[in-house]
């Protein structure tokens, strides 16, 4: 089938269902499984001024 997966989970509990039976990919010929947070649109600003703060070091270099 296909032997790397990209897996987004929005922290649902439909998705800590998927995340428990992931392994059983393997039977499918599964070798690889990458595994991300996605976050919804609504939270970006919230998130504005945290992102800056973090970016400002690396932008000083």
């Amino acid at each position: 089938m296909f032997s790397k997966v990209i897996f987004a989970s929005d922290l649902s509990e439909a998705s800590t269902h998927i995340i428990e039976c992931i392994k059983d990919l393997k039977v499918f010929g599964t070798k690889e499984i990458i595994v991300f947070h996605a976050l919804g649109l609504k939270y970006i600003e919230d998130l504005h001024f945290s992102l800056i703060k973090e970016a400002e070091p690396l932008l000083q270099k």
